[in-house]
């Protein structure tokens, strides 16, 4: 008969095991994790060959765990043709999920002689099958300073570009609600087209 009172010994290396197999799991997340921040370096750096010429006063990667971010503060970038200033450029993706980029430019914003204050500008790019699925922006309480001082308030603006059916071209649509001058007000204003099914590069802005 078995003695309710006898002490039952356990194995230390049970005792041990779910923490070994957390720490597999961990270590494996980590290598993981690690593999992906590289190959994300590596993505912005052909980007920076091919597209853009990206300077930042400083650059940071981070995120662990379950992230991967890049920061670029004083960001001076050229790109298409135009130069383009902020206070940081933020990069952000899921470790698990790197084909969906979101990122954030922090104002004040300055596109070759025009300054642009306001939220921070957030966008979002969405990739399928190494090519472009979904492009979104959104800004909010934007100003605008135009040349001899005069300056356009938005409140809000959406632009969103994706492949058309056949996936030869991209559709844009532009929202722009709640702009105002000194001498004129919209309660809406929109904009739709097709553009060329490629990025362009550095150095031109070709949309005809």
């Amino acid at each position: 008969m078995n003695n309710p009172l006898e002490i039952k010994r356990v194995s230390p290396l049970k005792m041990m095991a779910p923490l070994i197999v957390f720490l597999c799991i961990a270590l494996a997340w980590s290598v993981y994790w690690y593999i992906t921040l590289g190959k994300a370096q590596q993505k912005l750096a052909a980007l920076e060959a091919t597209h853009v010429s990206l300077k930042c006063a400083d650059r940071s990667w981070g995120g662990y765990p379950f992230r991967i971010h890049f920061d670029c503060t004083a960001m001076n970038a050229d790109l298409a043709g135009g130069k383009l200033k902020a206070d940081k450029l933020r990069l952000i993706g899921q470790a698990w999920n790197p084909n969906h980029i979101i990122g954030a430019l922090f104002g004040p914003i300055t596109i070759d002689n025009v300054k642009i204050s306001g939220d921070p500008i957030r966008f979002s790019y969405r990739v399928k099958n190494d090519k472009l699925a979904l492009a979104s922006l959104l800004a909010a309480n934007q100003t605008i300073a135009l040349a001899d001082n005069k300056q356009l308030a938005v409140a809000k603006t959406e632009v969103h570009l994706r492949p058309d059916a056949n996936a030869e071209r991209l559709e844009l649509a532009v929202t722009l609600s709640d702009l105002s001058t000194e001498k004129a007000k919209l309660d809406s204003f929109k904009i739709t087209g097709t553009l060329d099914n490629q990025m362009p590069k550095e150095g031109s802005f070709d949309l005809l």
